[in-house]
């Protein structure tokens, strides 16, 4: 990690805080599904999973 950050012909680093869901989007996906429908149902395949998350 020291010798990337070292290098400034390589991208830049940056390292999110713990927990930040406004900095990831998904997170906001993730608390919507769980809290409807889907986040108590066991779903078997991943088309049921799709089907659902798009009626809502």
């Amino acid at each position: 990690m020291k010798y990337l950050r070292s290098e400034d012909r390589l991208l830049d680093i940056h390292i999110p805080p713990p927990y930040s869901p406004e900095l990831n989007p998904v997170e906001l996906v993730w608390s919507v599904l769980k809290s409807g429908r889907i986040g108590r149902m066991a779903l078997k395949t991943k088309d049921s999973f799709s089907m659902l998350s798009v009626q809502g």
